[in-house]
């Protein structure tokens, strides 16, 4: 599902705070006026015809507006947008991306002025054919032309940005891309290093050096991450007890569960739930 706000809908969407999380990958398109932005209570400079990009695990804030400020949120679901869209990047180049690696300060894009300009243009196209849905004719499709052409417009920026990497290992890029494909399917049943270097058929030894020598961290964190993230989505998105968010994501009981989380949030998954029930899903 695509979903896309301007500032008024923004603020008849959010119900019980001025805090959000988006539900998927997105962007803000600050066009008009001036915003200040905070991502997880960390203030970022005053914004102004600025693009910034949005991450699901983190929580947004607008704790100033200016009275003329126009700006557009852009939210896509990661698994449909895959289903529609083939993205074809180099999938080391998109990891190299997602953790910043080479590219300072990449939650907020200054673009170019034309090409600021012509991503605007595109979110107004996509805000009309959103609102004017029809079952008839190729608007479905129209939304999915957009959505892609929006998506490489800003993959194009972010990847020109990348510094160029020194002493480049394919077959290490690959085994390690392949790593994390395996993680996004896998966290939540397995673990283990050796079910993924099984399944690369490599040995464990072999398969933490490449990651460890691509990503510059062991491969445990990757996974950790993963079911991390995984448990926020069912604490947040579900009415589950955290006994049962323990039993789905394969945990032996809920103190394990428990003391993994606090180890890598530095919250107990209950008290997490109750900070974070006040942040609006958009």
């Amino acid at each position: 599902m695509i979903r896309i706000y301007n500032e008024t809908i923004l603020q008849n969407q959010l119900n019980t705070s001025s805090s959000f999380r988006p539900a998927g990958v997105g962007f803000i398109l600050i066009y008009g006026g001036t915003a200040q932005l905070e991502i997880n209570q960390q203030p970022l400079r005053q914004l102004a015809q600025d693009l910034v990009v949005l991450s699901p695990g983190n929580v947004y804030q607008f704790p100033a507006l200016s009275t003329d400020v126009r700006f557009y949120i852009v939210s896509f679901d990661r698994k449909e947008l895959r289903q529609r869209i083939n993205y074809s990047f180099n999938g080391y180049s998109s990891f190299r991306i997602m953790r910043g690696s080479g590219a300072p300060n990449t939650e907020v894009l200054k673009l170019p002025a034309q090409k600021f300009g012509y991503l605007l243009e595109l979110c107004r196209q996509l805000e009309y054919h959103l609102a004017n849905h029809s079952d008839y004719g190729f608007n479905n499709e129209i939304v999915t032309g957009l959505s892609s052409v929006i998506g490489f417009t800003i993959a194009d920026e972010m990847f020109s940005r990348l510094q160029p990497a020194e002493n480049r290992n394919l077959r290490k890029e690959q085994l390690t891309v392949q790593f994390f494909e395996l993680v996004s399917q896998y966290a939540k049943e397995e673990k283990e290093l050796k079910f993924y270097a099984d399944k690369l058929c490599v040995s464990i030894k072999y398969l933490s050096n490449c990651v460890r020598e691509v990503a510059r961290q062991p491969p445990s964190r990757f996974i950790a991450e993963a079911l991390v993230n995984e448990a926020k989505e069912q604490l947040l998105n579900t009415r589950e007890p955290v006994y049962a968010v323990a039993e789905a994501l394969k945990f032996s009981d809920q103190y394990a569960f428990g003391k993994f989380f606090k180890k890598h949030t530095g919250h107990s998954p209950l008290n997490f739930r109750k900070q974070n029930q006040r942040v609006d899903t958009i």
